[in-house]
Parts: structure tokens; sequence; C-alpha cells
């Protein structure tokens, strides 16, 4: 657990500007994913990838949320809170290439 704790190294002095920037792309990356489900939901085949959606959505939403609670209780910046921002900016990532490759499609 120590590990996971750990970011004495990061400015707590920015931890509040730090949430809100990873809070706004995790916003982004939500609406981005919504888009990209209403694009592709009519022509989804199984259970299993509207699964794969739902679950993308829900740790989407739990990150932009998150984000609001730890500025609104002035969190300190620990390595999960880095690791949710990689995340954030991987999922940013994924939809914009996603829906550039489904535009391309007739």
């Amino acid at each position: 657990m120590v590990v996971l704790n750990g970011a004495s190294w990061f400015p707590q002095e920015y931890a509040d500007t730090f949430y809100v920037v990873k809070g706004i792309g995790a916003l982004l990356a939500t609406c981005l994913l919504v888009w990209h489900m209403q694009r592709t939901w009519h022509a989804v085949q199984g259970w299993g990838q509207r699964l794969r959606y739902l679950t993308l959505f829900y740790f989407a939403v739990l990150i932009t949320a998150a984000s609001v609670e730890q500025t609104s209780q002035h969190a300190d910046v620990n390595l999960r809170n880095l690791g949710a921002i990689l995340g954030v900016v991987l999922l940013v990532a994924a939809m914009v290439v996603s829906l550039h490759e489904s535009r391309r499609k007739p």
C-alpha cells in the first residue's frame, strides 16, 4: 500500500490544478466515448461488446466523479491518481482514433 500512496516528488501545492485537469480530461473522454457509442451502438452484435462499452463508460464516469471529489477534499496526488490520468489520456486517444476510423467506413 505504501507504493500506491507515494508521490512525494509531485508538487502537492498543484494538487487541485492536477485534479481539475484530470477531471476535464476525463469529462472529455467520457463525452467522446458517448459519441462513439452513439455512432456504433446499432452495429454492436453481441452482449459481450455492449458490456465492454458499458464497463469502459463506467470507469470513465468514475474517474470524472473522483476528480470532482478529490478537488473538493484537497486530496494529495498519489500514484493511483497519476495512473488514472494516464488512463484518461489513453481513452481520449482511443476514442479519437475510433471516431476517425468509423468516419472512413462507408
